[in-house]
């Protein structure tokens, strides 16, 4: 097994094309100034959900690089700069 198997980057690729289905499926129904309000608070939850899902998963991994190094994590604070 490689680095990313074949089967983990289709399910990925297949939840997020749903994702995105979703959210055209909710904002084509939306005309006009509400429309626009729709599309905004759509945009601003998926970049604040995308920003929470890379922080967790930049988390795990800095949480498994330092236990394959020997590094305790509970002392020391994740950050990603």
């Amino acid at each position: 097994m490689g680095i990313a198997d074949d089967k983990i980057i289709k399910a990925i690729v297949d939840a997020l094309t749903g994702l995105l289905n979703g959210f055209n499926k909710i904002t084509s129904g939306a005309d006009g100034v509400f429309g626009s309000i729709v599309r905004l608070t759509t945009v601003f939850t998926g970049l604040r959900l995308a920003k929470l899902g890379i922080e967790k998963a930049a988390a795990h991994f800095i949480r498994l690089r330092d236990s394959i190094h020997g590094v305790n994590t509970a002392t020391k604070k994740l950050t990603l700069l």
